[in-house]
């Protein structure tokens, strides 16, 4: 299997033309070549601000609904819940992306008929939407327990909390 990006051109068309340019190319001007070695250079420190931006708007919300707990307190309830869910996804990416990329390329180009494409093309938006959502429902549990909110301040705060991820990955990483 060949990790390197871009991958060759045959395969990066089947990735294009299934999820867009948007999607499969470099958001910023970055060599194709170089754009593995960027996204490693600025994983740590994007992560780590996504992460102060979650546990900001947990602890702002909670504030504005009357919560008692301090950002340190959001930064665990969000760094747990966020820095789980992205190795959970990671794992699941590198399965997708790697260890059956040969079987995902080929039902991608139609080989074992149009069902199985479209299961694989709605592989990833449904298993980011599970694990979003499972990281919401995370952290509307632990700001109600926490907190005692009713359980629909809660859920705007794991809601919002977990939009900056969502956003940002969806947007800029590729």
């Amino acid at each position: 299997l060949n990790h390197d990006y871009p991958p060759p051109q045959e395969v990066l068309d089947v990735w294009v033309e299934h999820w867009g340019e948007g999607v499969m190319l470099p958001f910023f001007n970055v060599p194709a070549e170089s754009y593995r070695g960027f996204q490693a250079a600025i994983l740590l420190p994007f992560c780590l601000a996504i992460w102060m931006l979650m546990g900001g708007t947990a602890r702002l919300l909670a504030l504005l609904f009357g919560g008692k707990h301090s950002y340190e307190t959001y930064l665990r309830v969000t760094g747990f819940t966020f820095f789980t869910i992205w190795l959970i996804s990671a794992f699941l990416d590198y399965l997708y992306s790697s260890a059956f990329q040969g079987i995902v390329l080929n039902g991608l180009r139609g080989e074992y008929g149009p069902l199985v494409d479209g299961l694989l093309q709605a592989f990833m938006p449904v298993e980011y939407t599970v694990l979003y959502g499972l990281a919401a429902v995370n952290i509307t549990l632990a700001t109600r327990t926490i907190e005692g909110f009713s359980w629909w301040k809660a859920a705007i705060i794991g809601i919002a909390a977990f939009a900056w991820p969502m956003a940002l990955v969806s947007s800029v990483v590729r």
